[in-house]
């Protein structure tokens, strides 16, 4: 009896994962075609259309992504020499983690004035591009790093902001900060503090300690190719 639930058990977590992996792979791709569309409608109109897409161009992207996420799942990630069961991963690093973990160094940008409104998109699509490799192509392995790290550096990167969020809604704040905010002096602060902020962040979720006598190899994977 034990063994025939323990045997239900690992069948049911299987088929959970590979389900949670299909909706991770439908995610990423619906999340990439959506600003890819977004990136052509820059490129080819030299204009920002910061609407929602029309019925049709939703309708496109998501029967695409729904028509690549089976292709995969029925072994194109294998054609690909990619993991099949990365897309929950991969979509996780993409859509959240990576964009929000470099959060204080996009609110440097902005206060400088140096962010380009049509650069968003293909940023997001390089964000796509790296969590693919690290979540699909071993890249979490090869940099000796793992997907809820790059949680934490989200998570740790949106505290001030969540902080200012609530303090406004509790203290209504918002006048006031706007005000301060308006000044050179603000400007130079909020720089300085994002810049400190994303060093923290950055040391927080990826810098592990090491005890006394332990050495941790710079290139993991040329030392175990060596050894």
């Amino acid at each position: 009896m034990t063994r025939t639930v323990r045997r239900f058990q690992t069948i049911a977590r299987a088929a959970i994962g590979e389900i949670l992996a299909a909706i991770g792979t439908f995610v990423l791709l619906s999340w990439t075609g959506l600003h890819l569309v977004r990136t052509l409608d820059v490129a080819v109109t030299a204009t920002i259309d910061a609407a929602v897409p029309e019925l049709w161009r939703w309708v496109v992207v998501l029967a695409v992504a729904a028509a690549l996420t089976i292709w995969l799942e029925r072994g194109g990630y294998r054609r690909l020499g990619a993991d099949p069961t990365g897309g929950g991963t991969a979509a996780l690093l993409a859509v959240v983690s990576l964009p929000l973990s470099v959060l204080p160094v996009g609110i440097v940008i902005a206060s400088l004035g140096a962010l380009p409104a049509a650069l968003v998109n293909p940023f997001l699509l390089g964000c796509v591009a790296i969590a693919c490799w690290l979540a699909l192509y071993d890249g979490l392995d090869r940099l000796d790093l793992e997907s809820s790290q790059f949680l934490v550096a989200a998570a740790l990167a949106c505290c001030p902001l969540l902080a200012v969020a609530v303090a406004d809604a509790l203290f209504g704040l918002g006048g006031a900060v706007t005000t301060v905010t308006a000044s050179d002096l603000a400007t130079v602060v909020t720089v300085v503090l994002a810049a400190g902020w994303q060093t923290v962040v950055l040391v927080l979720a990826f810098v592990r300690p090491v005890s006394v006598g332990e050495r941790r190899p710079a290139f993991p994977d040329l030392e175990r190719g060596s050894s």
